[in-house]
């Protein structure tokens, strides 16, 4: 949901997006994005992650619905 807000598109129409822009793998544009996200979130929320790993997901949601209305109030 956040990746489609983050984009200004409701999930589906983020999922007709992504078909266009990345015919060969649907799921490339997400997980780009994300992996940004997560890195972002490592510094932000650092005890959210062990070892480089996410264990709190609940503090990521939280931090990434934070970090999308922020972006989309830009």
């Amino acid at each position: 949901m956040n990746y489609a807000r983050a984009h200004g598109r409701s999930p589906e129409d983020q999922w007709e997006q992504d078909r266009r822009d990345w015919p060969g793998g649907l799921m490339t544009g997400f997980i780009l994005w994300n992996r940004e996200r997560l890195r972002e979130a490592s510094r932000a929320i650092p005890h959210a992650f062990y070892l480089g790993q996410l264990i709190d997901h609940e503090a990521y949601d939280r931090w990434l619905t934070e970090w999308v209305d922020k972006e989309i109030s830009k």
